[in-house]
C-alpha cells in the first residue's frame, strides 16, 4: 500500500530484525507471493563465488594427482579454459572410457574408446583435454620446489598467474551487474591472500598445506552486498540504513504480535496502523525481534 500510494519506493523500506536468519523462510515466502522486490541482507559466503572455486579445484587438482572430480570441478566453475560444450563432451569420454588421473597430463594422445564402438572424435577429444590441463600444469610447475616447501609469497604468485592466464579479471568484469558484486568478491578474495601472507611470512610449507588453510579462509569470509531499489531485510545490527532516513516507522515482531507504527508525515497517513487484535503481544513473550524501517531521504 505504502507503494502503491506513489509516496514511497521499496528502497525507501527495511524489513530489520534481531535474527534475520530466524525469519528467512517467511520472508521469502511472503514478499515473492506478493510479487515484492526484495534482497535479504545476509552476508554472503565467499566461498559460493566461481572465483574461490576456481582456484581451489585447480589447487586441489594439482596437489592431488589430478582427480578427476577435481578436475572436473575447476573446469565447470564458469571460469575454466573450456566452453560447456567442450566440458560435456570431455566428462561423456571420460565416464565412458574410465579415465585415470594419471590419463590427464599423458603425453600420448587418448585412444581409450572401445575397437569398433567408437562414437567419440577423439582427435578433437585430446586437444580439448590438453586445453583442460595446460594452465593446471603451468601452476603444478609454479608451485614445485626440489625441497617440496614454498613460501606464502610464492603460493600466492601461483595462484594469481592462474588468475590472470585465464583472465578471470576481464570475464567477471563482463558479468558485472549494477551493484559491481564481482569487483567486491574478487577483492576481498585478494584480502584474504594479503592476510594469509601476513600470516604465514617467512614460513615454507608443501602447496597442500597452504591449500587447507586457504579453503578454511575462504569457508569462513563473507561479503555483503546490498543492491538498491528494492525492499531490504537485514539484521538489527546494520542499523545504518534507518539513521539516514528522514522518516522512520517499526513493525515490532514477536512469536504471536505484530503491529505496524508510523509517525504522522507530509502524505497525510495515519498515527497508527494495526493488524487484527488477536494477535496483540501476549504477557511473558520475549518482546519485538524485528521491525520494518520506512524512510526517504529528504530532498536536497
Amino acid at each position: 500500500e505504502l507503494v502503491r500510494s506513489g509516496h514511497y519506493r521499496y528502497r525507501d523500506i527495511a524489513v530489520v530484525a534481531a535474527d534475520v536468519g530466524a525469519y528467512r523462510h517467511y520472508i521469502e515466502a511472503a514478499f515473492d507471493d506478493c510479487l515484492i522486490p526484495f534482497f535479504l541482507d545476509v552476508p554472503r559466503r565467499l566461498c559460493e563465488h566461481p572465483l574461490p572455486q576456481l582456484v581451489l579445484s585447480a589447487l586441489r587438482a594439482v596437489t592431488e594427482g589430478y582427480a578427476a572430480g577435481q578436475v572436473f570441478a575447476f573446469l565447470k566453475s564458469g571460469l575454466g579454459p573450456l566452453a560447456c560444450d567442450d566440458v560435456n563432451l570431455l566428462e561423456n569420454y571420460c565416464n565412458e572410457c574410465g579415465i585415470g588421473s594419471a590419463d590427464w597430463t599423458a603425453r600420448n594422445g587418448w585412444h581409450f574408446a572401445p575397437k569398433g564402438e567408437n562414437v567419440f572424435d577423439e582427435a578433437r577429444i585430446d586437444a580439448i583435454r590438453r586445453n583442460a590441463v595446460l594452465p593446471l600444469e603451468a601452476m603444478a610447475k609454479d608451485l614445485t620446489r626440489s625441497d617440496g616447501l614454498i613460501g606464502a609469497d610464492e603460493f600466492t604468485s601461483a595462484v594469481f598467474r592462474l588468475i590472470d592466464d585465464l583472465k578471470v579479471r576481464e570475464r567477471l568484469a563482463g558479468l558485472e551487474t549494477n551493484d559491481d558484486e564481482h569487483r567486491r568478491f574478487f577483492d576481498r578474495f585478494v584480502e584474504v591472500f594479503d592476510e594469509l601472507a601476513a600470516v604465514f611470512a617467512g614460513m615454507r610449507m608443501p602447496p597442500r598445506e597452504y591449500t587447507d588453510v586457504l579453503s578454511i579462509a575462504v569457508e569462513e569470509a563473507t561479503l555483503a552486498v546490498i543492491p538498491p531499489r528494492l525492499v531490504c531485510a537485514g539484521p538489527r545490527s546494520r542499523g545504518g540504513r534507518r539513521q539516514s532516513a528522514s522518516r522512520l516507522g517499526g513493525m515490532t515482531v514477536t512469536d504471536g504480535a505484530a503491529c505496524l507504527r508510523h509517525g504522522p508525515d507530509r502524505t497525510g497517513a495515519p498515527d497508527e496502523a494495526q493488524v487484527p487484535s488477536s494477535t496483540s503481544r501476549r504477557a511473558g513473550d520475549p518482546g519485538p525481534t524485528g521491525s520494518i524501517a520506512i524512510g526517504r531521504n529528504r530532498p536536497a
